[in-house]
Formats: C-alpha cells, sequence, structure tokens
C-alpha cells in the first residue's frame, strides 16, 4: 500500500487529481480498476487540522439538521392552526366577514 501525501507547496492536489484521471482514462479501459485504486496516494491533513474540520462539520451538521426539523414540523403547526381558525369561525368566537 502506498503511503499517504501529507500537504507540501510541491505538492498540488489539482495536479494531482489530473495524473490521476489520465491514468484512468488514458488507456482503452473505460475506468479504473482495482489496480488504480490501490496505487493511488491520498492527501490527509495534519492531525490536529482533521480534529478541526470535523468539529467543524459536526457542529454545521447539527444546524442543517435543526433546520430541517423545523421544516418538517411547519405542515403540522399550520394544521393546527387551520382547526383551530375554523373551530373559532363555527362556534363564533370569531367573526368572518365577506372581502370585496
Amino acid at each position: 500500500m502506498a503511503p499517504a501525501l501529507l500537504p507540501t507547496p510541491r505538492c498540488n492536489p489539482s495536479r494531482r487529481y489530473r495524473s490521476v484521471s489520465y491514468s484512468i482514462y488514458g488507456g482503452t479501459k473505460e475506468g479504473g480498476g482495482l489496480d488504480d485504486v490501490r496505487n493511488l496516494q491520498i492527501l490527509l491533513p495534519p492531525l490536529p487540522e482533521h480534529y478541526t474540520i470535523v468539529t467543524l462539520l459536526d457542529r454545521e451538521t447539527a444546524k442543517l439538521d435543526a433546520i430541517s426539523a423545523k421544516t418538517h414540523e411547519q405542515p403540522g403547526k399550520l394544521q393546527e392552526h387551520r382547526t383551530a381558525r375554523i373551530s373559532s369561525a363555527v362556534t363564533g368566537k370569531i367573526v368572518v366577514r365577506e372581502m370585496g
């Protein structure tokens, strides 16, 4: 197994991607095989930066989950509000007037 590459000034990730894509699509085969994947070198951030990234992603994902949960609650709350307004109108608790 090839060792992972750590980012250095000489190691440009976009250049690495181009070389991988050329090696995969440069021959007569249409896609990459296990040998292509086995020989890939992967860029990894230093461990402290890795933990910083993971913490940031966890925090941002939690925010998105909270927004998603609120979004899924809204139709039920709107239906409850609608039902309460109709009930109030039918029982005479509110006066409904025609517009126009």
